[in-house]
């Protein structure tokens, strides 16, 4: 028999439906700027939605509008928290399709997401879905590090892993380390980056 491959899986997307959330969150979090700013804000979070909110409040201070004086970026990071703790924790979040496959996947499953770390585990715990996993890892640890060290902590050979995600930047984590990717995504240019589909693993 085969050894099934360890999935390493991203949140966002994938396991919950959660882009319109996350995009609130931006938006409220950034209200007092204009809104041609924060709109340009929303076109890198979706273009790069494996990357932390901890890079993208980043990019938007350095390379879109200042941050105002008083203020740290961390004040921003603590109000889209409150925003994602009020919003996310609901059940009605989650992939229903996605959450069959890993309940009945028989292999190691780990979550490497953008997310804060605390954050995910407290959610994942409220969802209950915590336990079908053998880790969940969050930013601001940058998901390509995630992923290597996942590899490195299991022993298991680079082949024996896949990482599955919505976005240009799970892709660009997968091929980093040498894993497969399956691409899950309505934009049907990260589907095409797949090493194989994701029935394909049962």
């Amino acid at each position: 028999m085969i050894e099934p491959r360890v999935i390493i899986w991203d949140f966002d997307g994938v396991i919950a439906l959660t882009d319109e959330i996350r995009e609130l969150g931006f938006v409220s979090s950034l209200s007092e700027f204009q809104k041609e700013k924060v709109d340009l804000l929303i076109e890198y979070h979706r273009a790069n939605g494996g990357l932390s909110r901890y890079a993208k409040f980043k990019y938007f201070f350095e390379n879109i509008s200042a941050l105002p004086n008083g203020k740290s970026i961390e004040d921003y990071l603590d109000f889209f928290s409150q925003i994602m703790r009020k919003e996310l924790f609901d059940r009605a979040i989650l992939n229903l399709p996605v959450l069959d496959f890993i309940i009945d996947y028989e292999g190691q499953q780990y979550i490497a997401s953008g997310s804060d770390q605390k954050e995910l585990r407290d959610l994942c715990v409220f969802l209950g879905i915590d336990g079908y996993f053998n880790g969940i890892f969050g930013s601001p640890i940058p998901k390509n590090e995630l992923v290597q060290s996942l590899i490195v902590a299991t022993g298991k050979k680079r082949e024996n892993f896949v990482l599955v995600g919505d976005s240009i930047n799970d892709h660009e984590a997968a091929i980093v380390n040498g894993i497969n990717f399956v691409g899950y995504s309505k934009d049907f240019n990260i589907v095409r980056l797949s090493n194989f589909l994701l029935k394909d693993l049962n």
